[in-house]
């Protein structure tokens, strides 16, 4: 064979190795990105259900808050009842706790003695009063918590900064429970700072550990590991199990270098900064990137091959061709068809994640009509026993045979006022939980929006009046819109309470409609108020957010405009926002024109 001949088999030698390496390259990177999504995927839905698991474990709080709210005194029976159903609907809480503040010079006067355990010398002490469960911690009722510098530090970090206090737990802590602190007052209108009003502290001890399987184990397992950590201190851990196998990993042993898929997330927590992270542990999200890259680079270098002895074959003896590529052909047939085989096992392992996802959606819709559910019959259950508070305040209100004197009179005014709000807040977590569930029927018609808004506006007049805003309607023009009219009154009710409340003394409030394209009206509601910051305008929408306003003395729950939204897209419309801090918000939605009869 001359010198040409193999200089060109050496070139397409050379050759077929490049285009193999480049073409594995790919392949390599391509599954590479694969793997990082799913892993990314798997690990936002679970980090996302250890986020919302706390959110629902700092609900209990914020009941606590509103229970105590609701009464100057509570028993300790009416502590241990209400406690108990708290308890049984999140196995994570340890313990529910209540400590009032005693000023040292009126501890004898306000505890009983053999209830009595001083235990620092200090101007005010911390007294552990309730405790539930009470069975076994006998010994722990009347003790100064005080004696827990750990807690003592959360406790009085909670009572400077008025918000949730969170105190770690400590090697001595058996129970590794986490400890969350809340302020309670004597005064619905109390501010944060004020210290002096302060009646004691909620702490709730929680095994996050718990709360964790609880949010993790109706998932199907994904190779990942999910830890909870405050200051890289390991307050939770859940562990996976590896797919197709019954055995759980130990050691906590992760993939190494290049197999190492970490995912991490911040999630403020009272007054506390969490990080959860997720790390992946599952050799099957590798699995994919070394058989796709070993098939292509075999199959490229057989390939490569067969082309250069095809050619030297060639070169040395033209007579053989024919038999040759004949053979050659068979090979390559046997390569299609293996190859078409991996084709087929791919599809059966795209089948086979498609099933998982639609498995995991549905364990997700299940768990979002479960707390639904749970929502709207704890609201039911709340609003019997409150409407008979007030029922019963109002009679004493309208007693004629024995008046009630100005110091009482007062206080009833202040439960009627409570209770109002309270049934208020119900009411909303009802139509919430109502949307959510499907349970909303529509009635669906023409609606004049000059006839609504006017009969709106002379509803919200007298808060206007107090709140000093002044409300005006700007257009006169004569549109209808295809709506619910009850339902519209409420978006409009909401949108129109909300400009009031988050307005300032002397400011306005202007109502605005027109006709927009694609046969819609917009209806816009503007205020000169504080404005909404931009960190908090992506969360406008979502429950339970008061954007920043949690410590005002602005009643709300954080739900209204997600009601509002919700109601609104329910009649066929969209709604939106524009605000800029310290000038005011306009909040406007859209819904379909209707010719008017």
């Amino acid at each position: 064979m001359s010198f040409i001949h193999r200089l060109i088999i050496i070139i397409s030698l050379l050759l077929g190795f490049m285009a193999t390496y480049i073409a594995y390259s790919f392949v390599q990177s391509q599954a590479d990105n694969k793997i990082d999504d799913n892993f990314k995927e798997a690990a936002h839905l679970r980090v996302h259900a250890v986020e919302e698991s706390i959110k629902l474990n700092m609900a209990a709080l914020l009941a606590m808050q509103a229970f105590y709210d609701a009464s100057e005194k509570v028993t300790r029976e009416e502590f241990e009842h209400f406690t108990s159903r708290l308890m049984d609907n999140d196995p994570s809480i340890l313990a529910l706790k209540w400590a009032p503040i005693v000023a040292h010079k009126n501890k004898r006067s306000q505890l009983i003695e053999n209830q009595w355990r001083e235990g620092n010398k200090s101007n005010a002490y911390y007294p552990l009063l309730y405790i539930n469960p009470s069975q076994g911690n006998e010994d722990l009722v009347g003790i100064d918590l005080a004696l827990d510098d750990n807690i003592l530090k959360g406790i009085l970090s909670s009572e400077k900064t008025g918000l949730v206090s969170i105190a770690v737990p400590t090697p001595q802590d058996k129970q590794r429970a986490t400890h969350f602190i809340l302020p309670i007052y004597h005064k619905f209108d109390t501010r944060p700072s004020d210290r002096a009003n302060i009646r004691g502290f909620i702490i709730m001890d929680t095994d996050v550990r718990t709360l964790m399987d609880r949010s993790l184990d109706h998932l199907p397992e994904g190779g990942v590991h999910i830890s909870v950590k405050e200051n890289n201190q390991l307050l939770g851990y859940h562990r996976s199990r590896v797919e197709n196998s019954n055995s759980v990993i130990r050691n906590q042993t992760f993939p190494t270098e290049k197999e190492t898929l970490m995912y991490k997330e911040l999630f403020f927590v009272g007054d506390k900064e969490w990080k959860i992270v997720a790390e992946g542990i599952n050799a099957e999200f590798f699995r994919e990137t070394k058989t796709s890259s070993l098939l292509v680079m075999v199959s490229g270098i057989i390939i490569s091959t067969l082309l250069t002895i095809i050619l030297s074959i060639t070169l040395k003896r033209h007579e053989t061709i024919v038999n040759l590529v004949d053979e050659k052909t068979r090979e390559l047939n046997q390569a299609n068809d293996s190859l078409q085989q991996q084709s087929n096992d791919l599809e059966l392992e795209v089948e086979k994640r498609t099933r998982e996802f639609l498995r995991a959606k549905v364990a997700a819709e299940s768990s979002s009509l479960a707390k639904s559910e749970f929502l709207s019959s704890m609201s039911h259950e709340l609003r019997t026993p409150l409407n008979s508070i007030l029922g019963f305040a109002q009679l004493l209100e309208m007693e004629d045979e024995a008046p009630l004197s100005d110091n009482q009179k007062e206080s009833v005014d202040f439960i009627v006022a409570s209770g109002e709000h309270l049934l208020k807040l119900i009411n909303q977590v009802l139509d919430l939980s109502a949307i959510e569930a499907g349970k909303v029927e529509l009635v669906m018609g023409s609606i004049t929006l000059s006839d609504i808004i006017n009969d709106t506006i002379a509803l919200m007049q007298i808060d206007a009046e107090k709140a000093g805003v002044q409300l005006h309607v700007l257009s006169d023009s004569d549109l209808s819109v295809n709506a619910d009219y009850t339902k519209l009154k409420q978006v409009l009710l909401n949108l129109i309470s909300n400009a009031i409340k988050y307005n300032i003394n002397g400011g306005s409030v202007s109502i605005d409609w027109q006709d927009m394209e694609d046969n819609l009206v917009k209806i816009s509601i503007t205020d000169t108020g504080v404005g909404i910051p931009k960190a908090f305008q992506n969360k406008v929408f979502s429950a339970f957010d008061r954007l920043g306003q949690e410590n005002s003395n602005i009643q709300g729950t954080g739900i209204g405009l997600l009601t509002t939204k919700d109601l609104v897209e329910l009649m066929d419309g969209s709604i939106g926002f524009d605000s800029i801090e310290g000038e005011g918000s306009t909040f406007w939605f859209m819904l379909p024109a209707t010719q008017k009869a």
